[in-house]
């Protein structure tokens, strides 16, 4: 009967030393799925921020290139030539 006292309280601490691990290993999946959430979102952001830059960049050229062809109908100097004429100055 000793031998059978021993087995099960031997095998009483490897489930309790086995809950415990349980329970840390939850918590770091936990804490490994927010960290996950919050990459994802700061992601998320980035790409939002590129897009809105690259979006600003197309106007930019667009109406770069609208008032370079408005300014050539017109028969206006164009940005090349008023830097030439402002650096023989």
């Amino acid at each position: 009967m000793r031998g059978n006292t021993s087995y099960k309280k031997t095998t009483a601490e490897e489930i309790s030393s086995l809950r415990v691990e349980n329970t840390s290993l939850r918590e770091e999946i936990a804490s490994l799925k927010k960290m996950s959430q919050e990459s994802r979102q700061l992601l998320q952001e980035a790409e939002c921020a590129k897009n809105k830059v690259e979006e600003e960049c197309a106007r930019y050229k667009r109406d770069k290139l609208l008032l370079k062809l408005r300014n050539a109908r017109e028969g206006l100097p164009s940005e090349l030539e008023l830097g030439i004429q402002r650096s023989t100055r």
